[in-house]
């Protein structure tokens, strides 16, 4: 599986770190035993799915969302690990769309 960034551009899965811990928040009587916060970690140099260009383009313009070269996103939004992943992943997406 990929994750599509555009109709050129498809991110491996393999390229993307996964996280997962207990999430603080909702979830009533499941919040201590479910790992359902989802922490994903892009590291853009390492890619090697973008260009040269890309990596550059990526680098110069994510200032806060940029951490030794790797873009992260947190989701603990959702009371499931499975829609926190989800969501993760579509913000993770957006975020390249917005920065390419």
């Amino acid at each position: 599986m990929h994750l599509k960034i555009n109709p050129k551009l498809e991110i491996p899965t393999n390229e993307i770190q996964w996280r997962f811990s207990r999430s603080s928040g909702s979830g009533g009587q499941n919040v201590n035993k479910t790992e359902s916060r989802v922490e994903i970690v892009f590291n853009v140099f390492e890619s090697k799915s973008l260009t040269p260009f890309q990596k550059y383009r990526i680098s110069s313009k994510a200032k806060t969302k940029f951490i030794n070269g790797c873009i992260c996103i947190v989701v603990q939004n959702k009371r499931t690990q499975y829609q926190n992943r989800q969501l993760a992943l579509s913000r993770l997406a957006s975020t390249l769309r917005e920065l390419l």
